[in-house]
């Protein structure tokens, strides 16, 4: 009896492994799963680390050269520094607060924008990240008030619909399903691209090196963007699961890639302007299966353009309850 004991200890241990393991091996199904009534709250920061840009001038000089020129001065030339002003306006990073509760078979998402000090949207705080100061006529601009007077007051009246629309402090509204698809089609790609990058999961169990593709185009070119060479990598892949704190925690890596390269016609110009242009979405999530929600989620985005305009961008998206 003493011997059979120890044994028979040992194979009760052995056994126990053996299913652990084969659970283990099992797929595991990544869901979103909100009770009725509940409202998942997430602190989403989309924080501009980076923002440079060159050529703003020479691209808007070569694409409006025919249109700009006038009887007095065929070497008008106007200044556009106030691009560069307007990027980095809009650069300030407000906060965003995303609730999502569900409602019937879908999940509403809703992002709504906060201020810069963590508090709700002011009015004056909007008016901080749209000066409309920042748009000053140019030397250019005084000698040919006539020629200039019109694209001004255009530049006021966008910053005047934009302070007016922020004000409303929502960024994203939409519908998904549980496996994170979109469900509100008439979205808009903005909002689409925000829904997949945060919120898509896999539509099929997973394994370890399974892996998924978002519904996300971070690239759109206009209809005078004639393309040369393109490429897309889109693939959100499971690195790690592990059962920690009684949960099946899920790691992926996100790793999105989009490529153009090609010429644009402008509009006022025969002369054909090269384009290139690139995007680069990389980051670690980490998704409870028991919970149904993201414990933690950091990816950076980086965006390049290349030819008569140079710029880099890179902004970091988080979610943290």
């Amino acid at each position: 009896m003493t011997i059979l004991k120890p044994l028979f200890t040992l194979l009760l241990l052995v056994t126990c492994l053996s299913a652990f393991s084969q659970s283990a091996d099992q797929p595991i199904f990544l869901r979103w799963k909100l009770s009725p009534g509940e409202v998942l709250t997430y602190r989403t920061e989309m924080k501009v680390l980076e923002d440079t840009s060159s050529g703003e001038s020479n691209f808007f000089n070569s694409a409006f050269k025919n249109f700009l020129k006038t009887e007095h001065d065929s070497s008008t030339k106007f200044d556009y520094s106030w691009i560069k002003q307007m990027r980095k306006q809009m650069d300030i990073n407000p906060g965003y607060i995303t609730t999502m509760k569900r409602e019937g078979s879908t999940i509403k998402v809703e992002m709504d924008m906060k201020g810069v000090d963590g508090s709700d949207t002011t009015f004056a705080s909007l008016r901080k990240m749209f000066d409309t100061s920042a748009i000053k006529h140019s030397k250019s601009a005084i000698k040919h008030n006539t020629t200039t007077k019109k694209p001004d007051s255009l530049m006021k009246k966008f910053f005047q619909s934009a302070n007016f629309l922020l004000n409303r402090g929502v960024m994203l509204r939409g519908t998904i399903n549980e496996d994170g698809s979109v469900n509100s089609f008439y979205v808009n790609s903005e909002q689409r691209n925000l829904l997949g990058l945060f919120f898509s999961l896999p539509e099929k169990p997973v394994h370890v090196g399974d892996f998924w593709s978002p519904d996300v185009h971070l690239i759109s070119e206009p209809q005078n963007f004639i393309c040369n060479s393109s490429l897309r990598s889109n693939r959100v892949i499971v690195t790690r699961i592990e059962y920690k704190d009684g949960q099946h925690i899920v790691t992926v890596k996100y790793d999105i890639e989009e490529y153009v390269i090609g010429i644009t016609k402008a509009p006022f110009s025969n002369e054909p302007l090269k384009t290139d242009q690139g995007c680069r979405y990389l980051g670690k999530a980490q998704f409870s299966v028991e919970k149904g929600r993201w414990v933690y989620y950091d990816c950076l985005l980086s965006e390049r353009m290349g030819g008569i305009v140079t710029s880099l961008k890179e902004t970091n998206y988080t979610l943290s309850e």
